[in-house]
C-alpha cells in the first residue's frame, strides 16, 4: 500500500454500519509508531465510517483515509474511512524457533487470543512466518490449531521496532506478512512418534515393543542421526530435538510419583506422628537443663525488666494526669472561643452604627482591631446598619468548605431538613452555575433559596425586594428614589473582590414591577463578560401582575424556569434544634477541565429548534460536568435537566398568559 496506513480502535459503540474510529498509531517503514494524529486526521484523530457493518467495539483495524466529500463544521471529522482491514495478532517466537511454536501452538494451547479474528501469525525466526487459524478445543478449553501442512511465508521482521498494544503485536497489512516461500507438517507428538517408529520398523525388522522403553530412546538416538540423513525425514529432526528430554522424563517418572505417594495423607500422617513423638522425647530430655542453664545466665535481666516495668507505670500515671490536665485546658479554650465569637458578633453591630466608615481613623481602628485578635480576626466584619439585613453581604462566618464530589450529598441532608427534593436543588444548581437567570415561583422560592444557599453560599444571599419604581436596568443598581445601592449592586461588588466564593442575589417578585421595561437588558447585561461567573441570580414571580400589559412574553425563552413538585416544596417541618440538621457549608469558586470534544459532540447533536441559545447549552454542559462522580453520561443528564426546564417554561409561560 502506498497511502498512509494508520491503527485504530473503535472505541464507540458503533450504530451499524455507522461508526468512529480513534487512531492511535500509523505505519512507518513496517512499524507502527504512536503519535499525536491531530493534525494528520482532524480535529481529534478521529475518522468516521459510513459503511461498516461488521465492526465491533473496542476492535482494532488498519484504515486509509479519505477526505470527508460532505461539508462539515471545523469540530466534526475531516476524514472519513476509504479502506479498512481487520488486524491478526503476531506471535514472536524468533529466539525460540519452529518447533517451540508447533509445540506450543499445537500440543499445549493458548489460554486467549483476539476475540474478534481466529487468525494468527506465528514469527519464528527474522525472515519467515507462518500463518494458522486457532479454534478451542472441545475438551481443553484452550485454543490449538490442527496438524497439517502449513505455509511458511516471508516476513518483515520491521514491525518489532514499533509499539506494541497492551502487550500485543499486530501486522501491518500488506507488509509485515509477504510472499509464500515454502510449506512444512506440522503434526502432534503422538502422530510425529508414530511416523518414526514406522519408519524405524522398515529398518529394523524387530521394532520396538511397549515394555522396551530403553530400547525406544536408543531407536530415537539413532532415528535422530538418521534424519540428519535423510532428507525424507527433515521435518522429524527438529521435533526429535525437543522431543528425546522428554523421553528421559517419562523415564524418570515412577520415581516422582514414588516421591509424589510419600506425600499422601496417611502416609504423611505416619510421619509427622513419628516425627511428633521424636520431637516431644528430645524436648522432655533437654528442656529442663537449657532453661536451668539461660535462667542462671539471665538472672539480672529479670531484675532489670521487673524495674523497668515499674517505671513504665509511673510514666503511665504521669501521662494520664497529663492528657485530663490537657483536657480540661481545651474546654477552657473552647468556652474562651465561644465568649471570644459573641463578643466580636456585638463590636461587628457597635462599629457598624458609626457613620464615616471609610474614615482613615476608623479603618486605622480595624487594623490594631485584627492585630489584637489574631485568628480570630476573620470574624470582625462591621455590620453596616443602613443597608437592610437581607441586602447585606455577609463577609464573616464559620461555615465549612465542602467539596464537589460531596455536594449531592450536601443536598440530599438539606433535602431532609427542608422538604425541598434533592434533585430539585441539583436542577437548580446547573441552572444557576450557568450564568443563566433563574425563574422560581414565589413559593418555592420561599423554601429552595434559603436550603441551597445553606450548601452553596454558606447560607448567605441577597434578597432584593422589587417594586413599581424600577423602570429601567440602573434603578436594580441604586434605589430610585435615595440613590443608594441596592443589594444587588453590593453583591456585584463582594463577587469581584472575593472570587473564589459564590454569590447569590433574589430578584424577589418579579410580578410587581413593569417587567418589559428593565428584564430584557438585565438578560442581555448577565450575559456581558463582564459579568462575574460567581454572582449566581434568581427571581421569583407569582400571579397578580402590577400591570397586565407591561409583562414581557420572552421571559421563558430568555430564561431558565423551573417548577418544582408541589409535594417536595411543601415537605416536612423539622423541629428546631434538631441534631439532623446538616451544619452550613460553602462551594468554593475553582475552575474545572472539561473534555472539549465530547461537548462540541453534544453540542452539535442539538436540536436547532429548542429554544435555549447556543452559547447557553454549552454552559449548561459546562455546569453538568462539575459533576464528574456521576457515572451517568453527561448527555443523559442534561436530557433529564431539559424535560425539567420544559416543564417549568409551560408554567411560566401559562402563568403570563393567565395574567395577559
Amino acid at each position: 500500500m502506498d497511502e498512509d496506513i494508520y491503527l485504530g480502535i473503535c472505541d464507540e459503540y458503533p450504530y451499524r454500519p455507522l461508526a468512529r474510529i480513534t487512531c492511535q498509531a500509523k505505519a512507518v517503514n513496517g512499524a507502527w509508531c504512536k503519535k499525536n494524529l491531530s493534525n494528520e486526521l482532524p480535529p481529534v484523530g478521529k475518522v468516521f465510517s459510513p459503511s461498516l457493518p461488521w465492526i465491533q467495539h473496542r476492535q482494532s483495524v488498519a484504515v486509509v483515509a479519505k477526505p470527508n466529500p460532505r461539508e462539515v463544521g471545523d469540530g466534526n471529522d475531516q476524514l472519513i474511512v476509504e479502506q479498512a482491514i481487520p488486524l491478526r495478532q503476531i506471535l514472536d517466537f524468533r529466539q525460540l524457533g519452529m518447533e517451540a511454536a508447533r509445540r506450543r501452538l499445537i500440543e499445549e494451547g493458548l489460554v486467549r487470543i483476539s476475540p474478534f479474528s481466529n487468525e494468527l501469525i506465528v514469527a519464528f525466526s527474522e525472515t519467515q512466518c507462518v500463518v494458522v487459524k486457532m479454534s478451542l478445543h472441545p475438551e481443553g478449553g484452550r485454543f490449538v490449531t490442527a496438524p497439517g501442512t502449513v505455509a511458511l511465508y516471508q516476513l518483515n521482521a520491521a514491525v518489532f521496532d514499533g509499539v506494541d498494544f497492551d502487550g500485543i503485536y499486530f501486522e501491518v497489512p500488506g507488509i509485515t506478512v509477504g510472499e509464500l516461500q515454502d510449506e512444512t507438517t506440522w503434526l502432534l507428538d503422538q502422530d510425529l512418534l508414530e511416523k518414526l517408529l514406522k519408519g524405524l520398523k522398515k529398518i529394523d525388522a524387530e521394532g520396538p515393543s511397549r515394555a522396551e522403553r530403553e530400547r525406544i530412546i536408543a531407536l530415537v538416538i539413532r532415528a535422530q542421526k538418521l534424519a540428519t540423513e535423510n532428507t525424507d525425514w527433515a521435518y522429524l529432526q527438529v521435533w526429535l530435538q525437543s522431543f528425546l528430554p522428554q523421553i528421559l522424563t517419562n523415564i524418570e517418572t515412577p520415581a516422582r510419583i514414588a516421591d509424589t505417594l510419600m506425600q499422601t495423607r496417611p502416609i504423611r500422617e505416619a510421619l509427622e506422628k513419628q516425627q511428633q513423638q521424636a520431637f516431644e522425647q528430645v524436648r522432655s530430655d533437654i528442656e529442663p537443663r537449657v532453661r536451668a542453664l539461660v535462667e542462671t545466665d539471665l538472672e539480672y535481666l529479670t531484675v532489670k525488666r521487673q524495674t523497668l516495668n515499674s517505671e513504665i507505670q509511673q510514666q503511665q500515671d504521669t501521662q494520664k494526669a497529663l492528657e485530663q490536665q490537657a483536657s480540661s485546658t481545651q474546654q477552657l479554650i473552647d468556652k474562651l472561643k465561644s465568649q471570644l465569637t459573641a463578643e466580636i458578633d456585638t463590636l461587628n453591630h457597635t462599629l457598624g452604627e458609626m457613620e464615616d466608615q471609610n474614615t482613615p481613623v476608623f479603618q486605622k481602628l480595624l487594623s490594631r482591631l485584627h492585630h489584637v485578635l489574631g485568628e480570630e480576626a476573620n470574624l470582625l466584619a462591621p455590620i453596616d446598619q443602613s443597608i437592610p439585613p437581607w441586602s447585606r453581604i455577609q463577609t464573616a462566618n464559620k461555615a465549612q468548605k465542602v467539596a464537589v464530589e460531596d455536594l449531592t450529598q450536601r443536598f440530599k441532608a438539606e433535602s431532609r431538613r427542608s422538604g425541598v427534593s434533592s434533585d430539585d436543588f441539583r436542577y437548580l444548581d446547573i441552572a444557576l452555575r450557568s450564568g443563566a437567570l433563574v425563574v422560581l415561583p414565589q413559593q418555592a422560592a420561599e423554601t429552595m433559596i434559603p436550603g441551597y444557599a445553606k450548601v452553596v453560599t454558606g447560607g448567605d444571599f441577597v434578597r432584593e425586594p422589587l417594586g413599581p419604581g424600577v423602570l429601567s436596568l440602573n434603578d436594580l443598581w441604586a434605589q430610585p428614589a435615595t440613590g443608594e445601592r441596592t443589594g444587588l449592586a453590593h453583591a456585584w461588588s463582594s463577587a469581584l473582590l472575593t472570587p473564589e466564593r459564590f454569590h447569590l442575589v433574589w430578584l424577589d417578585g418579579l410580578n410587581r414591577t413593569p417587567m418589559d421595561l428593565w428584564l430584557p437588558s438585565l438578560v442581555g447585561a448577565i450575559r456581558n463578560m463582564q459579568r462575574p461567573m460567581n454572582l449566581l441570580l434568581v427571581a421569583s414571580v407569582d400571579a397578580g401582575m402590577l400591570d397586565e400589559k407591561r409583562t414581557w412574553p420572552e421571559l421563558p425563552n430568555a430564561s431558565l424556569p423551573l417548577e418544582p413538585t408541589s409535594e417536595a416544596v411543601r415537605g416536612t417541618p423539622i423541629p428546631i434544634g434538631n441534631s439532623v440538621s446538616p451544619s452550613t457549608t460553602y462551594l468554593p469558586f475553582v475552575p474545572y477541565g472539561i473534555d472539549r470534544a465530547e461537548q462540541s459532540a453534544y453540542l452539535s447533536e442539538q436540536d436547532d429548534c429548542k429554544p435555549l441559545t447556543f452559547s447557553m447549552e454549552a454552559e449548561l454542559y459546562r455546569a453538568e460536568a462539575m459533576y464528574s462522580a456521576d457515572p451517568t453520561a453527561i448527555r443523559v443528564r442534561l436530557e433529564q435537566f431539559s424535560r425539567q426546564c420544559e416543564q417549568g417554561r409551560q408554567w411560566l409561560t401559562q402563568l403570563l398568559e393567565d395574567n395577559a
